[in-house]
């Protein structure tokens, strides 16, 4: 769509200004968005990310992977259900622990690969 703007104030008339609902593409290779694992952030603060090792981590360490799923569980479960004014951090904290329980599947995941490899070339 073009429109012509009439600018009084300047007592000129301006040239048609051509208004696009998209914005133009960029050019180039797009770089790509840094990884940010979620065993390195926090939503809402710093109080954990600041100790030298966070609880969920402490509890991968102690009780594994099926530990840390259970404790997830129940915390997504907390976040979901709480009746805050500030029901967003209140998601991206579910979905935060959520992130950090995929970054632990996949290393699960990876270990369990690497040995059945070693099992299968044994």
């Amino acid at each position: 769509m073009t429109m012509s703007i009439n600018h009084a104030d300047h007592m000129c008339e301006s040239a048609p200004i051509a208004y696009s609902k998209e914005p133009p593409l960029p050019t180039g290779n797009p770089v790509p968005a840094p990884v940010i694992k979620a065993s390195e952030t926090q939503v809402g603060g710093d109080h954990y990310t600041s100790m030298g090792l966070q609880p969920l981590e402490a509890c991968y360490r102690l009780y594994g992977y099926k530990g840390l799923k259970a404790t997830i569980f129940t915390k997504v479960m907390k976040y979901i259900n709480r009746n805050k004014d500030n029901e967003v951090e209140q998601l991206q904290k579910a979905r935060h622990c959520i992130d950090l329980l995929i970054e632990k599947a996949k290393i699960e995941e990876a270990e369990a690969v690497a040995a059945l490899a070693a099992a299968k070339f044994a």
